[in-house]
C-alpha cells in the first residue's frame, strides 16, 4: 500500500493521527525516518528548528528542495538512497518548529524523490518534490512563476489555453509583467500546461484539483479576496485577444469575473489605471485619423470612451444634473470640441471626456446654454435666448457642482466657457440681420 493515496497534501497530521489512521503501534514512528509495515512508503519527519535537547541536525525545505541529515547511526539511509530501486515512495512531513501546529503536528508536503547525498553519519540528503504531484501555492513568487508559465505556453497549448480562458471566472493579474493567469492554473506551485493536462485527464496526485481549493489558496497567500473590477475586466479582454485571438471572450458573461493582484515587486511597475489608460490609448491610435468622417472608426471611438467611463456598469451619473441613468441614455461627451483639439488633447480622453445625459444636459452643454466655472459650479450662459421650459430646466442645474469637474479637466472646461460658447440670437434679431 502507498500511504500517499490516503493523505492530503499540506494538511497537518500528528504522529498520533497517523498511528490511529493506519493502525500503527511501532514506537519507532517517533524517529525521523520511519517505514510502516505493509506500506511501500517511507515517512520522513522533519523539524527545521530543533529544541535544545535534540540533536541539531541541519534540515530545511526550500521551495521544492529538501536538504536533510540522516540519523548518525545511518541504519535507515538505505531506505532513502535506494528508494527508487526498492519501489518506495518518500513522504515528507515538515514543520518549522515543534509547536508550529497543534499537537506537535507536521504539515504533509507530499512525495519527494532522492537526488543525491554527501558525507557520512550523518549523511546529508538532497530530495526534490515530485513535480507530477499537485501542490497549492504557498508564496507570491510561486504565483508569479505559474502565471508566467501560463503565458509562455499558451500558444503551444492553444486549445487548452483557449478553453481555460473561456471557462475561468477567477483571475490573477501580475502587475509587474502585465499578464493574467486563470486561478485554477496559477493556484498550483510549478504548474505548467503538460502537468495541467495530465491532471485534467487522469487522477491527479496531491492537493485537490478544483477551483475552490485554488481560490482559497490564492486568497490565503495574498491575504485578500477576489473582487470584481471594471478596469481589470477591460485589461483582461485586451490581454486575451493579444495572447490568442480577437473575440476569444465573445458571448462570455464578463460580469462574473473577479480578480486578485499580487503586490508589485518592481517599484516602477505601472498601476492598473495606467495600464488601462495605455490599453485604450493603443486601441484609439489603431483607429487612425478620426477627423476623417468615417462612420466605423468614429463609432468605435465612442465605444472605447464609453468603456472607459462606464466599464461593466449598466448605470451611470450625468455630470451636469447628477441623476442616475441607464448607460444607453448617457453620452461620452468631449468637453473641448474634438475638432478644436490638438493630437495630444484628442488622446487625453481621461480629462476631456465626461458622461452627460440625453435628457437635455448634453444638448445644453454642446449649444452653450450652460458652462462650468473655475470652481466647478454649473452656470447659465446669460447670452442665450430661452423659453419657459428651457428656463425651468436651467434653474434645476444652475449653481450645482459639476460631478465631472477636476483639476485635470479645468482647462477643458475653461476653453468651453471662452471659445465654444456663442450667444444665441433671438428670431427677431435673426430676421433683422437677414434684411440688412
Amino acid at each position: 500500500m502507498k500511504t500517499s493515496e490516503h493523505l492530503v497534501i499540506r494538511q497537518v497530521y500528528t504522529r498520533e493521527n497517523l498511528m490511529s489512521t493506519f493502525g500503527i503501534a511501532d514506537a519507532t514512528i517517533k524517529t525521523g525516518i520511519f517505514k510502516p509495515k505493509r506500506h511501500d512508503s517511507v515517512w520522513l519527519f522533519i523539524t527545521k528548528n530543533k529544541t535544545a535537547d535534540r540533536v541539531q541536525y541541519r534540515d530545511e525545505l526550500i521551495g521544492d528542495d529538501l536538504y536533510a541529515e540522516s540519523q548518525k547511526t545511518g541504519r535507515k539511509d538505505k531506505l532513502v538512497v535506494d528508494s527508487d530501486k526498492l519501489g518506495l515512495e518518500l513522504l515528507v512531513f515538515y514543520r518549522d518548529n515543534r509547536y508550529e501546529f497543534d499537537g506537535a503536528g507536521f504539515r504533509y508536503e507530499g512525495p519527494f524523490r532522492y537526488l543525491d547525498s554527501a558525507g557520512q553519519k550523518p549523511r546529508r540528503f538532497h530530495l526534490k518534490r515530485i513535480s507530477d504531484s499537485l501542490r497549492l501555492v504557498g508564496s507570491i513568487p510561486e504565483v508569479r512563476r505559474a502565471t508566467w508559465e501560463f503565458n509562455a505556453g499558451a500558444k503551444d497549448w492553444r486549445e487548452l489555453a483557449y478553453d481555460l480562458l473561456r471557462r475561468t471566472e477567477y483571475w490573477v493579474y501580475d502587475i509587474d509583467n502585465e499578464m493574467f493567469g486563470p486561478a485554477k492554473f496559477v493556484g498550483f506551485a510549478g504548474m505548467e500546461f503538460k502537468k495541467y493536462q495530465t491532471a485534467r485527464d487522469g487522477n491527479p496526485v496531491g492537493d485537490p484539483f478544483d477551483g475552490h481549493s485554488t481560490m482559497l489558496a490564492l486568497q490565503g497567500v495574498l491575504g485578500k479576496k477576489f473582487e470584481p473590477s471594471a478596469p481589470m475586466t477591460r485589461l483582461l479582454v485586451r490581454w486575451g485577444e493579444e495572447l490568442l485571438e480577437k473575440g476569444c471572450f465573445d458571448r462570455i458573461d464578463q460580469t462574473k469575473w473577479v480578480f486578485l493582484v499580487p503586490p508589485a515587486s518592481n517599484a516602477k511597475a505601472k498601476t492598473v489605471q495606467e495600464q488601462e489608460y495605455e490599453s485604450v490609448q493603443r486601441e484609439l491610435d489603431a483607429l487612425g485619423d478620426l477627423d476623417q468622417r468615417r462612420e466605423g472608426p468614429v463609432r468605435r471611438e465612442q465605444s472605447l470612451l464609453r468603456r472607459f467611463l462606464f466599464g461593466m456598469s449598466s448605470e451611470g451619473h450625468c455630470c451636469i444634473c447628477g441623476q442616475m441613468f441607464p448607460i444607453q441614455l448617457l453620452v461620452a461627451a468631449h468637453i473641448k470640441r474634438r475638432s478644436e483639439c490638438s493630437r495630444g488633447e484628442k488622446r487625453d480622453y481621461v480629462n476631456n471626456t465626461v458622461a452627460m445625459c440625453r435628457f437635455g444636459c448634453d444638448e445644453l452643454f454642446e449649444r452653450g446654454y450652460i458652462v462650468v466655472d473655475e470652481r466647478g459650479l454649473i452656470q447659465r450662459n446669460t447670452g442665450t435666448n430661452v423659453t419657459a421650459v428651457v428656463d425651468e430646466y436651467l434653474k434645476k442645474v444652475a449653481d450645482r457642482p459639476c460631478n465631472g469637474w477636476s483639476i485635470g479637466r479645468a482647462a477643458y472646461f475653461r476653453w468651453h466657457s471662452s471659445h465654444a460658447v456663442k450667444p444665441q440670437m433671438s428670431a427677431a434679431t435673426a430676421n433683422d440681420g437677414n434684411q440688412t
